[in-house]
């Protein structure tokens, strides 16, 4: 800070206007200096940059040194030592404040003449200078002679206005985070606060200023209020850091609330000394209250993985377990009476880096899970595990640490590994027995074909062997074989196929083939043949088998048709999502499914007494379905009819 000579400078109302040598007022002043010491110890007190001294007999002279010029960017020659000079260059508003100060001054002794005011500087810009003066009286009290300072304090006054400033922007800051502001004068017993401060318990700041007690600790619980009391007291005491307290305040609702209160001593720019404590005040009551609820959520996850029938643990940042489930020391063989405050990495020390980092990953946020997982313990058994890890919360966006689920599948995995075995063997058996079945088919259909033409060369060669009465047993026992080696064939075929041979099949192209098929039949019997089917309609499906599967439900429509009505069938298709269902109605004999359900679709089973019933035909139609990832219903009324419905994927699955 840079000090320089200054004062309000007036010319009042009623002087003499007299004219008299500058220098007789220099010498005066110098002589004065050295004669009154009161004159000295004011410009010791003033820590001058310059001087002033006014004739008020003859208030247009005015003695001023050079250095208030200097501050003002003006040369001094350029200036007379008169009161005229600097009066154009004083911020109207100060030099009215000035001149009020000077005439209470000259009135009243006790009355100082010290303000601050603005002056313009020749670059246009605005320098403060705090303006002291003293009057110089005759014997009879009356001022005749005026001396005074002048101190630069624009750096100051810029550090104010920045203060200033920064205390606006706060105070908005604070209001819009509904933070209360408050500021004591310990010496003066005086209180401040803003409007969020009061609102935080429920009054107006007209009603904060009549209370009596510091209302920093009105209406605290008993139970915190004299804890809050000593801090604020040893606050006082030490000047130290920053006061700190937490406590309850009933609002003006009788509700209670809780506050955090923070304040520091405000050093003085002027004199670096300050009986001034500003603080903040918040509302935390949420705060605690969501700590309050998490505690107990936290108690109550605790007790709940100490309870859990499955094995749970939960652990710190540190991994050091704050819980863990009975089934947990079970399934780990943990043999000591208690693991919490453990180190997981101590109760388990064949857990290597790489878990670790899984660990710290889910620390961080992350979710690690697995079906299964092998787990070799320390004395090098293996663990089968299933498991989930995952982070606990203490809030909203902080992690408390862990929390983990496993399972022990050691024995499913060992289970699974046998049925693997099993499924091994059966599969090797079935590749035999389908071996097996070819082989058999092939070389029996071989010899029965061979028996069938020896039975016709007999009967050419030798026909009187026709009449003997064995011959015609002998003819019906080779056509029953060749039929069931017919049928041996057809069910060794079905199921070798896969979805991978599926194509794309219209379905109703295929109808029409099978209803081609037994036109003859549906001509000569008058049957009434219905189709209800999209010509767009398609399917997935292998096109032998489907030309099997709707020939053979056909000709079952015809062949066990009732002889009360004339055959009746209805075709229609039916496209849901993923799946076609083609359905065939007729109006035939229908089924007993009471008693024939349950072996509707076994082999060699009839339920009619049809010479060409041979029991096989709905046990290949139904492995034929299957074989192409479809299902075959039947729903049966006797002598009303009968309806079978396949359900087939289409090309939306």
């Amino acid at each position: 800070m840079t000090f320089s000579i200054c004062v309000v400078h007036l010319v009042p109302q009623g002087f003499p206007n007299a004219f008299t040598p500058m220098n007789y007022l220099k010498n005066e002043l110098y002589t004065l200096v050295k004669s009154d010491s009161e004159i000295f110890d004011f410009i010791q007190k003033s820590a001058l940059d310059g001087m002033w001294y006014w004739d008020l007999i003859n208030p247009e002279e005015e003695w001023m040194n050079e250095t208030f010029w200097k501050t003002l960017g003006i040369d001094p020659s350029t200036k007379e030592h008169k009161s005229i000079e600097w009066q154009d260059l004083i911020h109207p508003e100060d030099l009215k404040t000035a001149y009020g100060n000077f005439q209470k001054h000259c009135e009243d002794p006790n009355h100082p003449y010290d303000q601050e005011v603005r002056y313009r500087h020749s670059d246009g810009s605005t320098v403060w200078i705090q303006c002291r003066g003293f009057a110089i009286r005759d014997d009879r009290g009356k001022p005749i002679r005026m001396i005074g300072a002048h101190t630069n304090i624009t750096k100051q006054k810029q550090q104010e206005l920045k203060l200033s400033e920064k205390i606006e922007q706060y105070d908005l800051v604070a209001e819009s985070a509904q933070i209360g502001t408050w500021k004591v004068d310990v010496e003066n017993r005086i209180f401040e606060c803003n409007k969020i401060w009061g609102q935080q318990i429920g009054y107006e700041i007209e009603e904060v200023d009549s209370w009596k007690e510091n209302p920093l600790f009105c209406f605290i619980h008993p139970e915190d209020k004299t804890k809050a009391l000593d801090k604020f007291k040893k606050y006082l005491k030490e000047k130290k850091g920053i006061y700190k307290a937490q406590f309850r305040v009933q609002n003006k609702a009788g509700k209670w609330v809780w506050i955090q209160d923070r304040g520091k001593y405000l050093q003085d720019l002027k004199n670096n000394s300050s009986t001034l404590i500003v603080g903040s005040r918040k509302d935390i009551t949420n705060q605690i209250e969501e700590k309050e609820n998490l505690e107990k959520a936290f108690e109550l996850n605790r007790l709940f993985v100490d309870q859990a029938p499955t094995a749970i643990a939960m652990f710190n940042k540190n991994m050091e377990y704050l819980a863990a489930s009975r089934q947990w020391y079970l399934d780990y063989s943990i043999t000591i009476p208690s693991v919490i405050g453990k180190s997981h990495y101590e109760i388990f020390p064949e857990i290597g880096a790489e878990w670790k980092g899984h660990h710290q990953a889910c620390l961080k946020g992350h979710i690690q899970k697995a079906d299964e997982e092998k787990f070799v313990r320390e004395d090098g058994s293996v663990q089968w595990l299933t498991y989930e890890v995952k982070p606990w919360y203490e809030s909203e966006d902080s992690i408390g640490g862990l929390i983990m689920y496993t399972a022990d599948i050691t024995s499913i995995k060992e289970s699974e590994d046998q049925i693997q075995t099993l499924l091994d063997v059966a599969t090797s058996q079935n590749k035999r027995l389908m071996n097996f079945a070819h082989i058999v088919s092939h070389n029996l259909r071989s010899h029965t074909g061979n028996l069938k033409m020896l039975s016709e060369l007999m009967k050419e060669e030798y026909p009187e062997t026709s009449n003997n009465e064995f011959y015609p047993l002998v003819e019906k026992a080779i056509k029953n074989l060749s039929e069931t080696v017919l049928n041996l064939h057809e069910v060794a075929v079905i199921n070798q196929n896969s979805d991978a041979q599926l194509l794309k099949i219209n379905v109703l192209d295929y109808v029409n083939n099978a209803i081609e098929t037994v036109q003859a039949t549906i001509i000569k019997e008058g049957a009434d043949v219905q189709l209800e089917i999209d010509p767009k309609e398609t399917l997935m499906g292998i096109p032998a088998y489907l030309e099997s599967v709707f020939l053979n439900i056909l000709t079952n429509a015809l062949k066990y048709r009732s002889e009360k009505r004339s055959p009746k069938i209805d075709i229609r298709l039916v496209r849901r999502e993923g799946f076609s269902e083609i359905s065939f109605s007729d109006n035939g004999m229908g089924i007993n499914l009471k008693m024939n359900g349950s072996k509707l679709f076994g082999m060699y089973k009839t339920f009619h007494n049809h010479k060409d019933s041979r029991g096989i035909g709905l046990f290949i139609t139904k492995n034929q379905i299957e074989a192409m990832g479809g299902t075959i219903i039947c729903e049966s009324t006797v002598d009303e009819g009968t309806i079978f419905t396949i359900k087939l994927k289409n090309e939306d699955n």
